[in-house]
């Protein structure tokens, strides 16, 4: 009898803690994480682009701003966005931004990534790469 309650005790503790991760590791914003996000087209860092995230998902939103829940926008003197805020889980990451080398209408670079991190706090920095066209 006792053995078979303290299987019951140690199950629902490792369920319980399962849980509790879950729930710990929330994609979202209010968190201490910071994603250093480096925009590069083939070889060249494009300055200035905006950062559109998506909480929760590894799966592409589409190319509508409205699709996002939040965006950063990097300076125009570095090709570094700062993603700050974001608490630990998984998120799909879409970058946009302008090549000044080629000519208009064909500037316009962009380009996503899928980003997963058990990080909650600190910096993590990624290389987010945009290309022309559709």
């Amino acid at each position: 009898m006792k053995k078979s309650y303290l299987l019951v005790l140690f199950t629902l503790l490792i369920t319980s803690c399962d849980s509790c991760k879950e729930e710990d590791c929330k994609a979202g914003s209010g968190g201490g994480l910071t994603v250093a996000a480096k925009i590069i087209h083939h070889t060249r860092e494009i300055r200035g682009c905006t950062v559109y995230v998506k909480f929760n998902t590894q799966d592409f939103p589409g190319t509508s701003p409205s699709n996002y829940d939040l965006s950063f926008k990097a300076n125009d003197t570095t090709s570094v966005a700062y993603l700050r805020g974001l608490n630990c889980g998984d998120y799909y990451f879409y970058a946009m931004g302008i090549d000044s080398l080629l000519t208009p209408p064909n500037n316009v670079v962009k380009g996503g990534m899928p980003f997963s991190t058990a990080q909650k706090e600190g910096t993590q920095s990624i290389n987010l790469y945009v290309t022309e066209g559709d």
